[in-house]
């Protein structure tokens, strides 16, 4: 049976009974089992996904709609709406009056994860625990939870099944058969939008509407011929009709007429055979790495037969298109899609996915905090979030942004979360960058909850007392880091920040406007106005007389973990139940931790920390920076075993390190945190000099804290100065966060990205340049901006944006030795070897410096504006542009409406140029809050070319 026809079979029927209620939903469930009715659903007695004959029945109930009860988050009140699930558009969706059907749709392919509980504490959790379920999914890439109690358990139980196998079957999908099931999904929803009132067919004036949605700009007779090809003389159209004129609009004429260079037809009329398709790879898409055996594969996968053609099968000009939109013709090089490089080295070597304040949802002044999104960048891959700790009522210590209106979250919940999601993205290890605010006693609960509940996925002591690095990771994979930072006394944790480390310095220098700063006291004290429930169940003390709850387990469906583990792990942490086994340990209980007694008052006290906290910071001890030690790590290819951490001048007086470990550890595990300015001053100053230092030992990076939007700075800079941790605002998709977005798709995405050899050892070969040529020929299905007007057509235009590196000259080399240098920071390195800047060919590029580090591209180019058509704008415009780092630069295209005044973006993709295929290649566009397309994409070809 072909794609279609086994997706077009009627998989719903009309409902004899508009909808089914809880009262009647088991009767009716019932009544299908014992009579043997066959349900209509899965199209027969046929079992689909898994489900018996009498979960059938109960999945008619939920096609035909069944009332639900829904609840809110934030009042904690339940309504009950009727829910329908059709499982050939693909969506989940419940009626409303109020609001347009589009806030009440849930794309299958957006679901992110089903959980079998609330997303919040609410009695209704424990009232119909077995009934409980939330929907976390995106809403044009913005998170949201729907929260449900369904009338039964097996209601529930079906539900998730079906959701769950939707899900797969998309993933398992591939090739031809995945833009075929893009294709007639989106045809399934663009009938639904069209047919809004469900008769049947669609007239003129809807169809015009219609086009006009989809950013096709034509003229109402222009529309009217169309309309005529396919409305057989009735007036309207059917859903067949209304299927081929969308195919038709899918015709996009460049991928035409590049068809007919290819097959030498005329306006799609060839026909694209084995030899001719083979040829096609190798000259015109330089796939050299494919022998005959996998492009005859990959040429059956897409052909249709063909009568008139030597071997009875070849592509015509939709297969042709088919393809070329197909995972198989990805613009990144196919290695990026699984972990590839080499994962032994030390952690220095590494970019690290980094993320900065992770608790928080908006901004930086009065937004939510929330353990969900700790669960978002850990699903995304992030390998390195943060949590700011500050004492809490109850002796429970709370994360959020101190001295602000964030509302507040349970440290003990951050911690749940991270144990349950730390690896569902990745293997390889996530460190934790704990800034601590909080008093003696309470740092002792923090160790002891992390302990109980990372248990021996946490670091707690050096792999190997002989190391001469920080262990690979490979070698942590499956493991927890401690960033421990200079922690200040319980009195100066509420007062100026003096003697916290750099980040918690100027976060309270900057970041804190007038207002903030005068309202910080009575928010610091007042905890019940901004503590909240916790997203994953536990619910954080609200008056002083409330009693601090256990976390409740989090149940995850389709099994990413064990929940009795975490159920184990949290029995654990009963304050009234806990029990020291063998011999006394001080973090064996958090009565053993409080207890602990904190060092007498005096200098000593100012700077006090929990010897179990400190004894944690294993291998990223954070220490000041000092410019002395670029005086003995200048040099990557320097023995660690010589390199030790300087005492006097690199650690400030205010600053002590309690333990015996942590004044004899390596210098390799220290580590040091740098705002994004005073990075780019080290870097700019002594680049060769902060590229060594970063091959041995770790540095973080964090947003200015004037940043109180969110907003991100430009990380590749800082990467192209050796930093590894770069941390970013996650909640704000913009160029920072693109660019970020980008970098880290390779590798598999698992967070880490293997350093350029000349990072990693300065005698190694300096990468060479590249001559890149890139044509931009036109988009496809290109989306509206986030605020524009329904019916509006776009006006697009592309900004292509080159980031080059500079490249430290060779060790040896005569500009190294000789050279005088234009820094007066001991310890500083020689100028960088100038690269000339790039020139483009085109008088739309602009070049600028490549020589220096700078947070602008290096090349930029804009094509001219199309106006009014979204659906298919073409441009046909080149450029050439010369990258002469081509192991670390990257190259952005962002898609803009131009408005009167004013540009809104449309979109964005972004990735290292070393990862670009050449030829022709859709690059599927990431919208307004990071969530990639499966529409819209803009057809480029290019041509990478060694520089000469």
């Amino acid at each position: 049976m072909s794609f279609f026809k086994r997706f077009q079979l009627p998989l719903s029927r009309k409902p004899s009974v508009k909808t089914l209620s809880a009262a009647n939903l088991a009767d009716a469930a019932g009544a299908g089992t014992a009579s043997g009715t066959p349900s209509s659903v899965a199209g027969g007695a046929v079992p689909m996904y898994g489900l018996e004959s009498a979960e059938m029945q109960t999945l008619d109930v939920l096609c035909a709609g069944v009332t639900l009860m829904k609840l809110d988050r934030k009042s904690g009140s339940s309504k009950d709406r009727v829910f329908k699930l059709d499982i050939l558009r693909r969506h989940f969706r419940w009626s409303s009056k109020r609001k347009p059907r589009e806030l009440t749709t849930i794309n299958v392919h957006d679901i992110t994860e089903l959980r079998t509980e609330l997303s919040f504490v609410s009695t209704k959790a424990v009232e119909f625990n077995e009934r409980c379920l939330s929907i976390h999914y995106l809403h044009h890439g913005e998170p949201k939870i729907l929260d449900l109690v369904l009338p039964t358990p097996q209601l529930r139980t079906v539900l998730v099944a079906v959701l769950e196998g939707l899900r797969s079957e998309l993933k398992a999908l591939d090739g031809r058969d995945y833009i075929e099931f893009l294709i007639n999904t989106w045809i399934q929803r663009a009938w639904a939008a069209t047919d809004a009132d469900e008769n049947g067919r669609v007239e003129l004036d809807e169809t015009l509407e219609a086009l006009k949605s989809f950013n096709v700009a034509l003229s109402k007779d222009q529309i009217r011929r169309l309309f005529g090809l396919y409305d057989r003389k009735q007036g309207w159209l059917d859903f067949d009709a209304f299927s081929r004129l969308c195919m038709h609009l899918k015709r996009s004429p460049e991928v035409v007429r590049a068809f007919d260079l290819v097959t030498g037809g005329v306006d799609g009329s060839g026909k694209l055979d084995l030899p001719r398709f083979a040829e096609f790879l190798r000259s015109t898409q330089r796939e050299t790495s494919l022998d005959d055996e996998q492009i005859a594969a990959l040429f059956h996968s897409f052909a249709v037969p063909a009568a008139d053609v030597e071997g009875g099968w070849a592509l015509d000009a939709m297969s042709f298109h088919i393809y070329l939109l197909s995972p198989q013709n990805a613009a990144l090089d196919c290695r990026t899609e699984a972990v590839h490089m080499d994962m032994t080295q030390p952690l220095a070597h590494y970019f690290i996915s980094s993320s900065h304040n992770t608790y928080l949802v908006g901004n930086q002044l009065n937004s939510e905090s929330s353990v969900e999104a700790y669960v978002r960048a850990l699903q995304r891959g992030c390998r390195c979030v943060e949590v700011d700790c500050w004492d809490g009522p109850h002796d429970e210590p709370v994360v959020y942004h101190g001295h602000t209106r964030t509302t507040k979250i349970l440290f003990r919940d951050v911690v749940v979360a991270v144990q349950r999601y730390a690896f569902v993205a990745s293997e390889f290890p996530l460190i934790l960058s704990l800034e601590m605010h909080c008093g003696y006693a309470q740092q002792g609960k923090i160790a002891y909850y992390l302990k109980s509940i990372l248990g021996p996925a946490l670091v707690t002591a050096r792999l190997n007392e002989n190391e001469a690095a920080i262990p690979s990771p490979e070698s942590l994979k499956h493991r927890i880091l401690v960033k421990g930072k200079s922690y200040p006394s319980p009195s100066s944790s509420s007062s100026s920040g003096a003697g916290a480390d750099d980040d918690a310095s100027e976060s309270m220098s900057k970041s804190r406007s007038t207002f903030a700063r005068r309202q910080s006291s009575a928010l610091f004290a007042s905890t019940d106005a901004s503590m909240t429930d916790s997203p994953l169940g536990t619910e954080a003390p609200t008056s002083p007389t409330t009693a601090t709850s256990d976390p409740q387990p989090i149940p995850v469906v389709a099994g990413n973990g064990s929940s009795d583990q975490l159920a184990t792990a949290m029995r654990a942490l009963d304050l009234n139940n806990s029990s020291s086994n063998g011999s006394p340990s001080a973090a064996s209980s958090p009565a053993a931790a409080l207890a602990t007694s904190p060092p007498a008052s005096g200098a000593a006290a100012s700077s006090s920390i929990h010897p179990d906290l400190a004894a944690l910071a294993v291998y990223a001890r954070a220490v000041k920076f000092s410019t002395s030690t670029i005086q003995e790590l200048g040099s990557p290819s320097a023995p660690a075993a010589e390199r030790t951490l300087p005492r006097s001048d690199s650690v400030p007086s205010t600053t002590t390190l309690v333990s015996a470990a942590a004044t004899t550890a390596p210098s390799f595990c220290y580590m040091s945190s740098f705002s994004e300015s005073a990075y780019l001053k080290h870097a700019r100053a002594q680049l060769s000099g902060m590229i060594g230092h970063t091959a041995h030992r770790l540095a973080r990076v964090y947003p200015a804290g004037t940043r109180v939007g969110s907003s991100n700075y430009n990380p590749f800079p800082h990467w192209a100065g050796g930093a590894q941790i770069v941390a970013l605002n996650w909640q704000t998709f913009d160029t920072g966060m693109a660019i970020n977005a980008g970098f880290f798709a390779q590798n598999g995405g698992c967070g880490y990205v293997l350093k350029p050899a000349y990072m990693r050892d300065a005698a190694a070969v300096r990468p060479v340049g590249v001559k890149l040529r890139v044509k931009i020929l036109c988009g496809h299905h290109l989306p509206k901006s986030k605020d524009k007007v329904k019916g509006e057509v776009i006006d697009p235009y592309v900004v292509v944006e080159i980031y080059d590196a500079p490249v430290p000259a060779p060790l040896g080399s005569p500009t190294s030795a000789s050279a005088p240098t234009s820094s007066s920071v001991p310890g500083s390195s020689p100028p960088l070897q100038a690269a000339p800047a790039p020139t483009p060919d085109s008088p739309n590029g602009t070049a600028g410096d490549a020589s220096r580090i700078s947070e602008d591209p290096s090349f930029v180019y804009r094509t001219e504006t199309v106006q009014n058509n979204g659906w298919n704008p073409p441009w046909n415009e080149s450029f050439t542009a010369k990258v002469h780092n081509a192991d670390l630069s990257l190259i952005r295209f962002t898609v803009y409406d131009k408005d009167v005044g004013t540009s809104d973006f449309l979109g964005s993709w972004a990735a290292p140029v070393k990862c670009l295929r050449q030829g022709y290649r859709h690059l599927y566009l990431r919208n307004w809050k990071g969530k990639q397309s499966s529409d819209a994409t803009i057809l480029v070809h290019i041509v990478m070319e060694p520089l000469k």
